[in-house]
């Protein structure tokens, strides 16, 4: 993980399931930087980094707890 700047206008999304403001958003457009970017919805210009397997990690992490 890692902080990076961003172009916050990026193809930023939220779960279908975020009913409120308050949603994390991810962009995985891994063609242009092989990373997937995480941010709060509340706050777009601060933005977090991830390598494509530590997020699938994190996801299979979510998945079977």
């Amino acid at each position: 993980m890692s902080l990076n700047h961003v172009d916050i206008r990026r193809g930023f999304r939220r779960s279908q399931r975020c009913e409120t403001a308050n949603c994390v958003e991810v962009d995985t457009d891994r063609a242009l930087s092989g990373r997937v970017y995480v941010r709060d919805s509340d706050e777009p210009g601060a933005v977090l980094a991830f390598a494509p397997t530590d997020w699938s990690a994190f996801l299979r992490t979510l998945r079977t707890d």
